[in-house]
């Protein structure tokens, strides 16, 4: 049994990596109880995920028997390779990154949205003139409706472009010699 899960975990590093690392950084904020840098820890996800895989393909470029040095073997410029794998990790978090900010942006109008949606409508502001209930509410529910669906959206798109290159790391982290 000891055997089998020393073996899953040495074939599934990258995978681990990620999976450990990632959520450790918001188990760390939950401890601490900073809520809003929770929120922002998991929305960072994806792009943490780059930064994880970056550092696995850097720190191949050190070791002559790494697996990219093996997955890229039939090449006659390994290392210029493992760079361009490097740099497309850089790109894809820079494309990432900017995703991020925009999905971040939906995702704080959507959270603004419904907390002036629950507060009380007793609770007025006397430099603003009260605008009728109704046309606030349906604004405000739409408002709430568009930003989320913006986020969701973004949010799923970055996790599937970072767990597509996760995933193409782990295979050749996993068994580098099939290129």
């Amino acid at each position: 049994m000891i055997e089998r899960i020393g073996d899953f975990l040495l074939h599934n590093l990258v995978v681990l990596l990620a999976v450990v690392l990632v959520p450790m950084k918001w188990v760390i904020l939950r401890i601490c109880g900073d809520s809003e840098a929770q929120a922002v820890a998991l929305l960072s996800v994806p792009e943490d995920l780059c930064y994880v895989l970056l550092g696995l393909i850097l720190g191949d470029l050190t070791n002559s028997e790494g697996a990219f040095r093996k997955y890229f073997r039939a090449s006659a410029h390994a290392t210029m390779n493992i760079l361009v794998t490097a740099g497309i990790n850089v790109i894809l978090a820079i494309f990432i990154h900017m995703l991020s900010k925009w999905s971040a942006d939906h995702f704080k109008t959507w959270r603004a949205a419904r907390e002036l949606q629950a507060r009380p409508a007793s609770e007025t502001v006397q430099e603003h003139l009260p605008l009728p209930l109704t046309a606030t509410e349906m604004s405000i529910g739409t408002i709430q409706i568009r930003s989320f669906t913006s986020f969701t959206l973004l949010y799923a798109f970055q996790l599937v472009i970072s767990i597509w290159w996760l995933e193409w790391i782990a295979r050749i982290v996993a068994n580098p010699t099939a290129s």
